[in-house]
Parts: structure tokens; C-alpha cells; sequence
């Protein structure tokens, strides 16, 4: 992402990375194959709406993906 050239974006996703170190830590090692799934066809989904340019989707995944992780 630093390579990009896009320090905000960095930045952002830097603070993004720190914040879910803790739970992400929390579960490592821990048979959570189903919700690991999930996470992985999320990160397809937005990576695939990132190059389509599909900014408005890739908005939409992102705030469904962050809520479904942070969420109640």
C-alpha cells in the first residue's frame, strides 16, 4: 500500500491493521474455518470492486466488511 503512493490511504490502513491486531491475535490457532471463508471471499469481493474501479461498491463491501468484523 506504501508503495502506492497513497500515504493517506497508508496511513489509514496502517491504523486499520493495528486495530484488529489484538482480535485477529485472539483467534490464531483456533478452528474458525467457516468465518476465515468468509473473510477471504470478502477480501475477493473488494479487491476485485478496487480493480474495476468500482468505488461506490468497493465503499459499500468496506462498511459491511469492517461492520461484520467490529460489529455487535
Amino acid at each position: 500500500v506504501a508503495a502506492s503512493g497513497h500515504h493517506l490511504f497508508a496511513s489509514l490502513t496502517e491504523g486499520v491493521r493495528f486495530a484488529m491486531r489484538d482480535p485477529l491475535l485472539e483467534q490464531h490457532g483456533k478452528r474458525i474455518l467457516p468465518a476465515r471463508a468468509r473473510l477471504v471471499r470478502e477480501h475477493e469481493r473488494l479487491l476485485n470492486a478496487v480493480e474495476r474501479g468500482e468505488s461506490d461498491r468497493v465503499a459499500d463491501l468496506l462498511a459491511d466488511h469492517l461492520e461484520g468484523f467490529y460489529g455487535p
